[in-house]
């Protein structure tokens, strides 16, 4: 029957279009369903840019997980496109080339006992990994755009980079499609329901069969797992005028996290040819998916300014562009990878707190895992989707 699938799976931004990716690849009957036209501006995997970081601050246990999707990444690139560096070659647009990563080194930021530098400096003793550590005085030497208090020291990781999002997704999706995977666009799930033999998806166009289910919705999560205890925040990011100064560009200008206080954080990237990007990690106002408010108000250009002026006093705060995403936040800001509760065909893969896009290509390999009832290399335990359900 032309309606009856393997997997469907819901939502086809980062992780969704991961595991169609790699479902396409296991010789099933695969439907990919999105109420937009991924990939899209509406959700939390646009903006030109994602950080991929290999020392990463939030907990070791990420490390691993990194690892293997860096590896997933480099193989990407090969299958899909003709780039074979992970450098920019021969006067190479990284935006408008075919690239879906880019190697910079990455400089985490802060005082010593933040929790940002801190948790790099720890989670790379863990696992072994290659860094270095510079006082204030030794960043600003070494990369002459940095203004940092000299208080504040930085681990610099090389492995560190970026990665294209809309560039990834579409990869995935034009793969997955090539594959055999069936793709509809612009078709939102309205309903889901199981019993003992299938999965039932209603969707505002039609309804569908299927032996297992992947909600990987992101934002509108909520709206799927109503006692999901979860907090939809609104992001913005904004590209400043570097007026062509070369000690913004990649190759002098790492990616950079840094932590001001706990409670304002913000990372940026070097200047690709459409501006500095900036923004605050997991500062923003909750909000609910469908009423995300695009406008860019001049409270938040003042906050934006004044990080500007203190940390890059040689960039004025001239703005190119702006744009508005979203985080979907647990509380303890770990991701959910798990099977829905007393359902292992159904497998929800969201949210990712707003770190979760360079993990993407190994949740999509595990997503394809999980719904072929494949074992796993990866503990999933700190993922589990019990403890972020309202009782």
């Amino acid at each position: 029957m032309e309606n009856n699938f393997d997997v469907i799976v819901v939502g086809l931004g980062a992780m969704g279009s991961s595991a169609c990716y790699y479902l396409s690849q296991n010789n099933i009957n695969v439907l990919g369903l999105d109420q937009f036209n991924p990939p899209h501006n509406f959700g939390s995997s646009h903006g030109e840019t994602r950080i991929i970081r290999e020392a990463y601050f939030e907990h070791p246990l990420y490390v691993p997980l990194v690892q293997r999707a860096y590896d997933l990444w480099e193989d990407l690139q090969q299958k899909t496109t003709n780039i074979k560096s992970d450098k920019l070659e021969n006067n190479e647009s990284a935006l408008l080339s075919d690239r879906l990563f880019l190697k910079t080194s990455g400089l985490m930021l802060g005082k010593k006992d933040s929790g940002v530098v801190s948790g790099a400096k720890k989670s790379a003793e863990t696992h072994n990994l290659n860094y270095k550590l510079f006082n204030s005085d030794q960043i600003k030497k070494n990369y002459p755009a940095f203004n940092i208090p000299a208080d504040n020291i930085g681990i610099l990781e090389n492995r560190a980079g970026i990665l294209f999002p809309e560039k990834c997704i579409k990869k995935y999706l034009e793969y997955a499609k090539n594959k055999g995977v069936k793709i509809n666009y612009n078709e939102k799930m309205i309903s889901w329901k199981s019993n003992n033999s299938n999965i039932t998806v209603t969707t505002d166009k039609n309804v569908y069969y299927t032996d297992k289910l992947i909600l990987s919705t992101g934002a509108w999560i909520k709206e799927i797992i109503p006692n999901l205890k979860l907090k939809i925040t609104r992001q913005v990011l904004f590209w400043l005028d570097t007026k062509g100064n070369d000690e913004f560009k990649s190759e002098k200008f790492p990616i950079y996290i840094c932590e001001k206080n706990p409670e304002k954080i913000f990372y940026g990237f070097p200047d690709l040819g459409t501006g500095m990007k900036i923004a605050f990690h997991n500062h923003g106002q909750e909000i609910k998916p469908d009423n995300l408010d695009k406008n860019i108000y001049s409270d938040e250009i003042k906050e934006i300014s004044d990080i500007v002026g203190k940390y890059f006093p040689k960039l004025k705060t001239n703005i190119i562009k702006s744009e508005v995403c979203m985080y979907t936040n647990t509380e303890d800001e770990n991701f959910i990878i798990d099977y829905y509760p007393s359902n292992n065909n159904v497998i929800v893969a969201s949210p990712c707190s707003g770190h979760g896009f360079k993990f993407s290509s190994a949740i999509g390999e595990i997503l394809s895992q999980m719904a072929n009832n494949t074992s796993l290399k990866f503990d999933l335990d700190p993922f589990k989707i019990q403890k972020r359900l309202n009782r």
